[in-house]
């Protein structure tokens, strides 16, 4: 039976995936969006930890640039706290705070980005003494509007 570089390549493919298991994040963020009217003084987000072991956690907001450094990032909001640890099957909350450092418009709403970067535990040695390990860091991240006062625009 003779193989192109297709069929090998697919062989491969399904091979790996046979081999490998499956990883999901543990971290649940309490919705799909963040909506910050004006005059309220802050927005609270609440994080699951649907796992079993304890995360650290760091939260930061930024302008869509993905690959930008949390503390290079500048943004008239601030999240606290900002790294804490979440035990397993327990909860926190992230308060969102509006800084006021940079004006924002006042006709429209402003799009911001809500980071949430899930940092798993590191294993115990004698457990994964003569075993090879991969661990994964998720980021998730969900938009944050910024609504002013008194905004009229139509939701779509």
């Amino acid at each position: 039976m003779f193989f192109n570089t297709k069929h090998t390549t697919a062989l491969c493919f399904v091979t790996c995936m046979a081999f490998s298991s499956s990883s999901i994040a543990d971290i649940v963020i309490s919705g799909t969006r963040v909506i910050y009217k004006s005059d309220q003084k802050s927005v609270n987000v609440r994080l699951e930890n649907k796992g079993n072991n304890p995360l650290l956690v760091q939260s930061w907001l930024d302008t869509g640039y993905d690959n930008a450094e949390p503390g290079s990032i500048t943004v008239p909001f601030t999240a606290t706290p900002p790294v804490s640890r979440i035990d397993a099957k327990r909860g926190q909350t992230i308060k969102l705070m509006y800084t006021a450092s940079t004006s924002l418009p006042k006709d429209r709403e402003s799009v911001f980005w809500f980071n949430v970067l899930e940092v798993p535990p590191k294993p115990d040695a004698e457990k994964v003494a003569n075993q090879s390990l991969l661990q994964l860091a998720f980021r998730t991240r969900i938009k944050l509007f910024y609504r002013p006062d008194g905004f009229e625009g139509k939701s779509l």
